[in-house]
């Protein structure tokens, strides 16, 4: 079982990002489970893979995002 990190924008205040990151980090642990770090954080600095609102991967980061996962995916599929 894979759980994928999600990240906040760092406007909801560096207390409340600290708690929903470590959210993931207790889940992942107290459930056993494979936590992914988030991906965005190799999408979101290129403009040209971000849709208008700056917070969504477009079309483009698609193929990015599959490849950055793949390893994980294909990791707890022989498990």
């Amino acid at each position: 079982m894979l759980l994928t990190e999600v990240m906040v924008p760092p406007n909801y205040g560096p207390r409340y990002t600290q708690k929903f990151t470590q959210v993931y980090q207790d889940i992942s642990k107290a459930q056993n489970i494979v936590l992914i770090p988030f991906f965005m954080q190799d999408i979101a600095p290129y403009p040209e893979l971000m849709q208008r609102d700056g917070i969504h991967p477009n079309e483009k980061a698609q193929a990015k995002i599959a490849t950055w996962m793949q390893p994980w995916i294909e990791s707890a599929l022989i498990q």
